[in-house]
């Protein structure tokens, strides 16, 4: 273990003790973008197992349909880039992949990014522009997860996977709007300290 005392190392450790503070952002960005790249490749290599279709199912059928739901929660997981991430069901591809996926896929950079940085930068200051987008995008997420509420129940029946990609938009858009409320309530103070 390395020691807490080194420069290089200081710092509140982040996954586990891997990764140093410092390096959070690339990390996550790093992480979740390779694996979005793969569920998105795969998944959509699979996709005519979902509809009608001459081909023989493979071995890995099983697997394959728990990669195409998994794809799915994975796109909730990366709420924030809606709707990017629902990209790939036409259009150009390239290297397999669609022009709008790769945007999807850069959107998703840059959300984790942005995540690990907001995340080490807690003390740092914040424009007014910035809060009240983050506070607006995090009300149209909560739109969006409210809509998908009735999609869960299909034929009476609660669909689990529907109910969790539901609550995982409804999460980042409360997340959202907790940090746009708290950084306009922030500033709002300083401003106000500032005219005292």
């Amino acid at each position: 273990m390395v020691s807490c005392t080194n420069p290089l190392w200081s710092g509140v450790y982040y996954l586990g003790g891997f990764v140093p503070s410092r390096k959070l952002p690339l990390a996550l960005c790093v992480a979740q973008t390779a694996a979005t790249a793969i569920l998105t490749f795969w998944a959509d290599r699979m996709e005519w197992m979902r509809g009608d279709s001459n081909r023989i199912i493979p071995r890995s059928a099983r697997l394959n349909y728990v990669i195409l739901d998994l794809r799915n929660t994975w796109r909730s997981i990366n709420a924030p880039t809606f709707p990017l991430n629902y990209a790939g069901l036409k259009s150009f591809h390239v290297l397999g992949l669609s022009a709008m996926e790769i945007l999807y896929l850069i959107a998703v950079a840059v959300l984790w990014y942005l995540v690990g940085y907001f995340r080490e930068q807690e003390g740092m200051q914040k424009r007014r522009a910035v809060a009240i987008a983050i506070l607006l995008w995090g009300v149209i997420l909560l739109f969006i997860s409210i809509a998908m509420m009735p999609a869960i129940f299909k034929a009476g029946f609660l669909i689990p996977l529907g109910l969790l990609n539901a609550s995982l938009y409804a999460v980042w858009a409360l997340l959202l709007i907790r940090f746009g409320v708290k950084n306009l309530r922030a500033l709002s103070q300083a401003q106000g300290n500032g005219r005292s």
